[in-house]
């Protein structure tokens, strides 16, 4: 059957036939499209391998899971100001947004330096003062909390930051996640005021006094409070006032009423080298359950210095010399003025 799109004309010279494509419009009907080349169907076979190829290779690689590091939220909750004293309520709360199940989750929480622990209205003592939580897994949406009790021990002014640290796995991933978050929290009031005083420098062989005033400045009554001292090194208490309730440095307060404080004077001579710092530190503990935990701190230092006037010996020209029976002893006394100012 001839071909409709080309016709057969005739050449005068030659008798010559000539076969031509028909370039006129409406070769083909309303409504048909034209089918691709061989060659466009080939670059499209080859994109869509490509494609294909890359899924396959993430679906591998990744378990064909959908999991996102910023779809774990880890937040902790607790008041932001204090006072000394007070049983502080920690919350730390973690949520799964992922579509993806969360495993072998721990939870490790860190609270703030000084803290006293409690745990079922206990004491509990911690290792670095960290506490561990585990959970098995937390499905796609859910969320868990854990609550974690203190009291905070400082002084007014102090900032107590509490810190958090999540790790745990995702689905069928081989690596480890970790989200971590913290809170800070000031002190902004004390109870009972407490004020020590020591002299800022002192020689070797001198006496000192420390004094500590003291003062319940809250709202009402605090039972069951003791005073706690720790002398530095060299330090000789020999004159109390009031005496110690028990030992030498420990005086009990059974009730310390409101507005109600007192005085307490320690004496005794100082002993150590020149530039030594002594730090003396006293605290205020509170019974809870039984137990006295640390409530307040305070300290001081006194420094030791050069004495206003050296004074020295030899006996024939040593500071040890031996003698023997028939021995002439020549003494022989130095004495020099350490001060900046004449001494009279």
């Amino acid at each position: 059957m001839p071909d409709p799109n080309f016709t057969v004309e005739s050449v005068p010279q030659g008798g010559q036939v000539r076969k031509e494509m028909s370039q006129q419009k409406g070769n083909f009907s309303t409504g048909t499209s034209k089918m691709p080349s061989s060659t466009t169907l080939l670059k499209w076979l080859g994109v869509l391998a490509v494609v294909l190829f890359i899924g396959s290779v993430f679906v591998f690689w990744f378990g064909g899971i959908s999991f996102s590091e910023g779809q774990v939220q880890l937040t902790v909750d607790g008041p932001t100001q204090v006072a000394v004293g007070d049983e502080v309520v920690y919350k730390a709360t973690y949520k799964n947004t992922n579509n993806t199940t969360l495993y072998r989750i721990h939870l490790s929480f860190t609270y703030p330096d000084g803290s006293v622990v409690i745990k079922d209205g206990q004491i509990v003592k911690l290792l670095s003062n960290v506490e561990g939580r585990d959970l098995e897994e937390l499905k796609p949406g859910d969320t868990h909390e854990e609550e974690f009790h203190a009291f905070l021990v400082g002084d007014k002014g102090n900032i107590k930051t509490a810190k958090a640290k999540l790790t745990f796995d995702a689905g069928n991933l081989k690596s480890k996640f970790e989200k971590t978050a913290d809170i800070s929290t000031t002190i902004t009031d004390v109870p009972v005021s407490l004020t020590l005083s020591a002299p800022p420098n002192t020689t070797t062989g001198q006496v000192v006094t420390y004094t500590l005033d003291y003062r319940n400045q809250s709202d009402g009554p605090i039972p069951d409070l003791r005073l706690v001292f720790e002398y530095p090194e060299g330090f000789t208490p020999a004159q109390f006032s009031p005496q110690p309730s028990q030992t030498k440095n420990t005086w009990n307060l059974p009730v310390l009423q409101k507005n109600q404080g007192s005085r307490i004077r320690i004496t005794g001579p100082m002993s150590g080298n020149e530039g030594d710092s002594k730090r003396v530190n006293v605290t205020l503990q509170r019974a809870i359950s039984g137990e006295f935990i640390d409530y307040m701190k305070t300290s001081t230092t006194t420094v030791i210095s050069s004495p206003l006037l050296s004074v020295s010996i030899r006996v024939n020209d040593s500071a040890d010399y031996v003698a023997h029976p028939g021995d002439t002893l020549e003494y022989q006394i130095n004495y020099r003025n350490n001060s900046g100012h004449t001494l009279s």
